[in-house]
């Protein structure tokens, strides 16, 4: 799904446009005339649960401060996109392949000169199949269902109707009533469906919500995750207190009882905790539901003013939304200025996202020019690359070393107490780790699991000492 935006200036928008994210939840986010430039930082516009792809980021450097264009690429966390280098002379436009797709974000002013259609014209010709223009074309003289245009346009329209394309988009899309932002596209079967999203902020443009199918099927699928809240953490204690650990773990290494260990309590956690379908993107922490109830809200009075209602209503809900944002945001910011209750982590953990952004790696390409995607091809890929630069050094000369007189840990006595005292002392809004552990789990089942763990460790304790003095294994 995409959600496509002529916003405007996004820089005081971002907030609203992190609910709308939240409420839709596309794979997608294309934004036009996002009026950014060099001194906004990529952190400052980011989303939660998308990626803002830096390399797609285009600012229009003919105007002040970037006003009147620009465009910005969101991705959701996951979805992987595939930039293409640029072999035209329009300077607002960026294209991608996810999948099978390749997508053309644009961007034409209105005062653009006429070399920009015959431009446009020529990057249409030169499409490849499954190909999807979508952006701002300010060509409001062209009426689609009938197929007649002035004589500036000609040339442009008879280029769609010689590509065999099809423009998809047809109710206005400014308050004026001009259809200016254009869906025009070589595989028109693989478009479910095109709906009015509403407007962002005082855009006078309308936000399309696109539903398009990659590569013969949907384009996100969302996982399943456990619903923590509904878990039956007495049938996950009863499961995990069942297991004798003594017998179970006897004759096995660290490694073979720790994945004992680890696949009981997942087995306990898939029978007692339920599931639920992912939330995809997220949302702010500051994000409550009564203001995405508003933004919705906003949407509706939006569609009864454009078929003739009154518009007060809708201006009323426009002001309502923005004071919400703000007084949301800052109370949540005062929140976290006063620590917390002494934890500064939240604190520095929401400036560094807003000072520093990390976009994602790939996907990248192979020697045979073919674009790998998945993350182990990824890992691969550069391991290889950084095997083949690395300097192999000489080691025939290599001088030895001096012994060095260290100590044994022969003292070293690990205690379930101990275990239990540990766990107590966990952070709980650390992380879990890869093994999806996380403190407050490990708190909820410490009588449980503390048991299997002392055991766990002190094998641990044992090879290590066989390691380094030979002596038997208990």
């Amino acid at each position: 799904m995409i959600l496509y935006l002529n916003a405007q200036s996004v820089v005081r928008k971002v907030d609203e446009l992190s609910g709308v994210a939240s409420i839709n939840k596309p794979d997608k986010i294309l934004v036009t005339e996002s009026w950014c430039h060099d001194e906004i930082s990529d952190a400052y516009l980011g989303i939660l649960g998308y990626e803002l792809q830096p390399d797609l980021r285009t600012d229009r450097e003919d105007t002040n401060q970037g006003r009147g264009g620009g465009l910005l690429v969101y991705t959701k966390s996951g979805v992987k996109v595939l930039k293409i280098d640029k072999n035209n002379d329009i300077q607002q436009y960026c294209s991608f392949i996810v999948n099978d797709v390749t997508v053309f974000l644009v961007y034409r002013s209105p005062n653009a000169p006429p070399t920009a259609l015959e431009h446009l014209s020529e990057l249409m010709r030169q499409a490849p199949k499954n190909s999807v223009f979508i952006g701002d074309f300010n060509l409001p003289d062209i009426d689609w269902g009938n197929g007649t245009c002035s004589a500036r346009t000609r040339g442009f329209l008879e280029t769609v109707e010689d590509m065999m394309m099809e423009q998809m988009v047809d109710f206005a899309t400014q308050t004026k009533g001009n259809c200016l932002d254009l869906l025009i596209t070589n595989i028109p079967e693989r478009v479910s469906s095109i709906e009015e999203a509403g407007r962002l902020g005082k855009s006078d443009h309308e936000m399309l919500l696109v539903k398009l199918e990659v590569d013969g099927r949907r384009e996100s699928v969302k996982k399943s995750v456990p619903n923590w809240r509904l878990a039956d953490w007495q049938g996950i204690k009863q499961k995990i207190s069942d297991v004798n650990w003594r017998t179970t773990f006897s004759n096995k290494t660290t490694c073979q009882m720790w994945d004992t260990f680890s696949s009981t309590v997942n087995d306990a956690v898939k029978c007692c905790v339920p599931m639920k379908r992912g939330e995809g993107g997220g949302r702010p922490y500051w994000m409550t539901r009564e203001i995405l109830a508003e933004i919705g809200k906003k949407k509706r009075l939006w569609k009864k003013a454009k078929e003739g209602g009154d518009r007060e209503p809708y201006k009323q809900a426009e002001k309502k939304v923005k004071n919400m944002i703000r007084n949301a945001k800052r109370n949540f910011e005062k929140k976290l200025a006063r620590e917390n209750g002494g934890n500064s982590k939240p604190f520095y953990a929401y400036v560094k996202n807003k000072t520093k952004s990390r976009p994602a790696i790939g996907p990248l390409k192979n020697e045979k020019k073919e674009t790998v995607a998945d993350d182990q091809g990824m890992a691969e890929l550069l391991n290889s690359f950084f095997s083949s630069v690395f300097t192999k050094e000489n080691t025939t000369n290599i001088p030895a070393a001096e012994e060095m007189d260290t100590a044994l840990l022969q003292d070293v006595k690990i205690t379930e107490r101990t275990v239990r005292e540990k766990i107590r002392q966990l952070k709980t809004a650390s992380a879990a780790g890869p093994d999806g552990l996380g403190p407050r789990r490990l708190q909820e089942l410490e009588g449980e699991m503390a048991p299997a763990l002392t055991l766990i460790f002190q094998r641990s304790i044992q090879e290590a000492r066989y390691q380094m003095t030979g002596s038997q294994l208990m």
